[in-house]
Formats: structure tokens, C-alpha cells, sequence
């Protein structure tokens, strides 16, 4: 059985055609970069304008890191993409090294926000 193309147009919308992952991704391009808490963070890039840092956040999404995310840095005055977060400097360690033998040209950072 076959439906003329006007007839199944009308009841899909253009965002059941994309990949969900693509929809999660544009969802997330149009969110603004929060302001960081003090701790510390694995930074995979810093940015002054924000274009870059969803650029760098849509593609970590697509690499399958889902929990990148991004957030102004008001010490540095920029917006920074980051893997991780922790209060705990020793605890994240670890996992520091770990990203950085799996993604090296990331140029991941571990960096302190202090409070204020």
C-alpha cells in the first residue's frame, strides 16, 4: 500500500527525519554558557566568543562524550568547555589522566576556579 508524497508529508514534522542524537545537539547549541561554580574542572578548550565553544561541545557530543557541557569562567572572563567537574582536585586525577591517553589532541586541561 502506497501514500501520495502530500498525503505523508502532512503528518511528519521535519524533526522526526533528523537522528535524535541531532536533535539533542541543536537543543543544546541554543542554551547559554552558565556561570561556573568554584572547583575543579577537565577543560577540553577556552573560548572568548561563544560560536566556538558550541562548535567544540556539539562536536565532543558526536564523539560521544554526552556529558560535555560549557559554562563562563568570570576569573578568566571566558567560556570554557569542560569533561568533568569535582570539588576534589586528587579525586579527579585519575580520570584526567585516563582522558588524556584516550584523546590527547583534546589538549585537556585541569584547572581551578577558585570561590570567591
Amino acid at each position: 500500500h502506497t501514500r501520495c508524497l502530500s498525503d505523508w508529508s502532512s503528518d511528519v514534522c521535519s524533526s522526526d527525519l533528523q537522528p535524535k542524537e541531532q536533535q539533542e545537539g541543536n537543543r543544546f547549541r541554543e542554551g547559554p554558557a552558565t556561570p561556573l561554580g568554584s572547583g575543579f574542572y577537565i577543560v577540553a578548550g577556552m573560548f572568548s566568543e561563544r560560536k566556538g565553544a558550541l562548535d567544540m561541545v556539539f562536536n565532543l557530543h558526536e564523539k560521544g562524550y554526552k556529558d560535555a557541557g560549557m559554562g563562563f569562567d568570570s576569573i578568566r572572563g571566558k567560556i570554557l568547555v569542560y569533561l568533568l567537574r569535582s570539588g576534589d582536585r586528587n579525586a579527579l586525577e585519575p580520570e584526567f589522566s585516563r582522558l588524556r591517553r584516550i584523546d590527547e589532541f583534546l589538549g585537556l586541561q585541569l584547572i581551578e576556579i577558585p570561590g570567591k
